[in-house]
Parts: C-alpha cells; structure tokens; sequence
C-alpha cells in the first residue's frame, strides 16, 4: 500500500468502486462518481508528488475498473436484448432442410 495519502485516498476510491460495480450497487457507484470528480477538481488544482509505483497501481486500479464497468454494460445490453425462440432443424430423407419453430410456451413467466 502506497504511504502517499494522495495515492491512497485515489486507489481507495477505485476499490470502492470495484466492490460497487461487483455488488451491482448503482446507488454507490453514483455517489463514488461524485467523490471521484471532487478528487480530481482537487488534483487538478495542485497535483501531489506521486512516485512511479504509485502511479503503476493507480493505472492498475483504473484499467482493472473499466473493463469491470465494460463488461457490466455488455451484461445491462445482453439482459435487454429479445432472446430469439429456440427452434429445430432437420433434414429430409431427400436431403431438404426443414427448419419448425418452438411452440410458444403455455405461460409467461415474469419477474
């Protein structure tokens, strides 16, 4: 753990993160995105001296998020796509394809 309180404060904040992007926990994502701005307003104002590992893990934590939030969205978009009706597919003795949709299941479950 870097001794930069800088440095620990930003990689506390992507762990926080990380936990709320794997618990799904949009509430706590919204309000560590504010704190994530109000960090950076403060960086951007007087950058601390932050050493190569420092940054090294920062990068880490960082990249390590966004392709946690990437594949998060990839999942939100799966989930709302129209899952296409299974169906079956057989061959003649002739040799044609004949192609017979599912039949429509006799209720529909909802959640």
């Amino acid at each position: 753990m870097p001794r930069n309180p800088p440095a620990q404060r930003i990689l506390a904040l992507f762990e926080s993160e990380r936990r709320g992007i794997m618990a799904a926990d949009f509430t706590a994502l919204d309000v560590l995105r504010t704190e994530k701005e109000a960090l950076l307003a403060q960086l951007e104002h007087g950058m601390p001296q932050l050493s190569a590992a420092d940054l090294a893990r920062i990068s880490q934590a960082a990249q390590r998020n966004q392709g946690l939030i990437a594949a998060a969205l990839r999942g939100l978009r799966d989930a709302h796509q129209p899952k296409p009706r299974p169906s079956f597919s057989t061959y003649s003795a002739s040799g044609d394809r004949a192609a017979y949709p599912a039949a429509p299941p006799a209720f529909e479950r909802k959640a």
